[in-house]
């Protein structure tokens, strides 16, 4: 008996009690007998990477997902079934955090190996193919997701029958596909019969019927608190958000948006550096990102103009870009101009992978009931060594502190650099709008600009293009 965890279509809609799901078949398989040897070790591997991802611990489930592949890659070959599940259960942590050109070559394999050793009409093919349309459909290659998602459904109606759960998550993650590409009444009648508050909500948002849409997104809230799944809370919150935005009501939408954001946040520290890769620009679920929730409490914030709101709206777009920042310079790789600078780099990388080992073992030891006083000193002293660490290096330097921290300067030491004659502008481009800070050393001015982030990029390539394309070329 082998044990893992296959979802017949997560596809950003879906929601399943992963973790009461998962604990119930490796329970089984416990009475049955059927984990012993390395197949026991492998499976216990596959069963915590699963688990911790569900529970949106992405930096502890990732090495334990690369460990079961290629614990199985080597025992089993390349091309086994099970070789397949360790490939997709890889994969779907790749996605989670966003990384979806590394997630996609792994559906893939897990896709092309299914074919081959269990045939086309196996509900594990019928699993890789929705999890592969989750990918073309969040790229917007929404052909492509839909062609798949077809595919997997009449998998599921054949071999499992209409009425398995399976099925349903099939024709959910349709009607997803047709929320996002503008096909909103064809999503509304599949939502409606299953009687899926998310699929339901999201419909509302998109016809805005916000009142409808706060009662679907507060129905869902109420199921995921239940099963315990961050990844959707930070869906529900989202969407919520944007539900009392559009009531009216920017005061709950302000708390949606922040208990979202706090959520992000809590999940953000945790992560490694190549882990934060694409990580807020990820999708949630029901179509959201991680981002969405920062750009709807800027929104929110300047809609209101409560007291204050130009100062607490820069600091969250101030916030938000610096981690963006930092999530491009894990993906370049960026380094310093010196060796100076190389090891200033390389020490930063150390306290962080430190901090991540003390967290673990805290976390480790507090499940177990077995909390050491040692272990909690040594990672406040270790917090106190870091945050020192930081603030020598700004003292050095602007840039190269740039490179290893993004928390945006307070507002009063911001204005004391300015001297009364200059203005500071900073920006921040969202999907609906493009909202400007004029700083001056006694006042900070925001302002709503009807420029959207499609309508700057188009403007952008215009005026690239040209003199991309008229530059000299060296005869061949």
């Amino acid at each position: 008996m082998i044990v893992h965890w296959r979802t017949c279509g997560e596809g950003g809609i879906v929601k399943d009690n992963t973790n009461e799901f998962v604990s119930k078949i490796l329970a089984i398989a416990l009475v049955t007998g059927a984990l012993a040897g390395c197949a026991d070790g492998v499976i216990r591997v596959s069963y915590k990477a699963v688990t911790l991802s569900a529970q949106g611990y992405y930096d502890k489930a990732l090495p334990l997902a690369q460990e079961s592949l290629a614990i199985r890659e080597q025992t089993l070959g390349p091309d086994h079934p099970d070789t397949a599940k360790s490939l997709n259960n890889l994969a779907e942590i790749y996605r989670s955090i966003g990384r979806y050109t590394e997630a996609e070559p792994l559906y893939k394999r897990s896709l092309a190996i299914s074919e081959k050793a269990l045939g086309p009409y196996h509900p594990d093919t019928a699993g890789s193919l929705n999890n592969l349309a989750f990918i073309y459909n969040s790229t917007g290659r929404y052909a492509e997701a839909e062609t798949f998602y077809k595919r997997a459904l009449a998998i599921c109606e054949k071999i499992l029958g209409p009425d398995h759960p399976d099925t349903a998550r099939s024709l959910t993650n349709l009607a997803g596909l047709y929320l996002d590409s503008g096909r909103f009444d064809e999503g509304y009648v599949i939502f409606k019969k299953q009687n899926s508050p998310y699929g339901l909500g999201k419909y509302y948002l998109l016809k805005k019927d916000y009142s409808s849409a706060q009662r679907e997104f507060a129905r869902s809230l109420s199921y995921t608190r239940k099963m315990g799944q961050p990844h959707f809370l930070i869906a529900d919150h989202t969407g919520l958000g944007l539900s009392y935005e559009g009531m009216g009501d920017y005061v709950k939408a302000k708390e949606r948006f922040r208990e979202a954001i706090n959520l992000t946040e809590s999940q953000w520290k945790t992560l490694a550096p190549e882990v934060k890769k694409d990580f807020l620009t990820a999708q949630t679920g029901a179509g959201f990102t991680r981002m969405d929730a920062y750009e709807g409490l800027i929104r929110v914030l300047v809609k209101e103009k409560s007291q204050g709101y130009g100062k607490e709206s820069f600091v969250v777009a101030e916030k938000v870009k610096g981690r963006l920042f930092l999530e491009m310079l894990a993906t370049r790789e960026a380094k310093g101009k010196t060796r100076e600078d190389e090891t200033v780099l390389k020490k930063d990388m150390e306290y962080q992978w430190e901090l991540m080992r003390l967290h673990k073992q805290l976390e480790a030891e507090t499940e177990a009931d077995q909390i050491s006083e040692e272990t909690r000193n040594a990672l406040s002293a270790k917090e106190k060594e870091y945050s020192t660490f930081i603030e020598e290096v700004k003292l050095k330097g602007g840039e190269l502190a740039s490179l290893i921290t993004a928390d945006p300067i307070g507002i009063p030491a911001l204005q004391s650099l300015l001297d009364p004659s200059t203005t500071l502008l900073e920006y921040f481009t969202g999907k609906e709008a493009t909202y400007a800070w004029l700083v001056t050393k006694n006042d900070i001015k925001v302002y709503e600009i009807p420029i959207t982030e499609k309508d700057l990029k188009e403007k952008v390539d215009t005026l690239l293009l040209p003199n991309i394309s008229n530059k000299s070329r060296r005869p061949m």
